[in-house]
């Protein structure tokens, strides 16, 4: 989770900076590297982007144990409100 939370704190930066590509980039990864902390809990590894965000649907959100309206939004897959919240604000600044 450490390399989630430092993540985070790089896409407010970049942010504040007026890069939000990298926002948006510092911002998926976030994500994943916390879709990677939860499944790692359950000792779940997955070799590939695609393959965490899989797993992390299928063992939290489809069981329930993780609140869908969150950030599983088809062809988005895992991503947070957060990094969605970032696309939609560099859709705007470009």
């Amino acid at each position: 989770m450490d390399s989630a939370r430092e993540r985070i704190a790089g896409a407010r930066d970049a942010i504040s900076a007026g890069h939000p590509e990298l926002a948006v980039s510092a911002a998926y990864y976030a994500m994943l590297y916390a879709a990677r902390a939860a499944l790692s809990e359950r000792d779940e590894y997955a070799k590939t982007h695609s393959g965490t965000w899989t797993l992390l649907s299928e063992r939290f959100a489809a069981t329930g144990a993780f609140d869908q309206t969150v950030g599983f939004w088809g062809g988005l897959g895992g991503m947070s409100c957060l990094c969605f919240d970032l696309l939609l604000r560099y859709a705007r600044w470009r």
